[in-house]
Formats: C-alpha cells, sequence, structure tokens
C-alpha cells in the first residue's frame, strides 16, 4: 500500500491493482472514484478490516458484494 501512496506522490499510476482488502473497502464505503484522496481513505479503511475481520470473513464479504457482470448474481 505504501508503494501504491508513492506512485500517486510522483505520478506513476501504474502500480498494479489494490487488494481485496482495498476493493471491499472501496465496494462498501467509499464513492467508487479514485482520486488521491480516495485512495488514502480506502487504504485507511482497508488497514480498519483487516484488523477487525478475519481473511476468510474478508474475502466472503468480498464475494457478496463484488460486481461480476449483468445477469450474474453470486
Amino acid at each position: 500500500m505504501a508503494r501504491a501512496a508513492a506512485s500517486w506522490l510522483t505520478g506513476q499510476h501504474d502500480q498494479g491493482g489494490s487488494t481485496i482488502d482495498q476493493q471491499l473497502a472501496k465496494n462498501l464505503y467509499t464513492s467508487g472514484h479514485s482520486g488521491f484522496t480516495q485512495v488514502i481513505e480506502q487504504m485507511a479503511l482497508a488497514v480498519k478490516l483487516n484488523m477487525t475481520y478475519s481473511r476468510a470473513s474478508i474475502l466472503q464479504m468480498y464475494a457478496e458484494v463484488a460486481y461480476y457482470g449483468t445477469g450474474i448474481t453470486a
């Protein structure tokens, strides 16, 4: 996550995808935009999720809210 933050500060936005924790935080708690402040908020929320829930619980929550495409249900 620190590397991703550093890439935003230096203007290099091709550092790869976010973690499942970050994606869950984005889906549950933020507007879905990907500006610098939103990414920082998602990182903070991801850390809080990681400290609060087990990995299995995080994966289950992610599977329940992830978008799989039109007409696809989990």
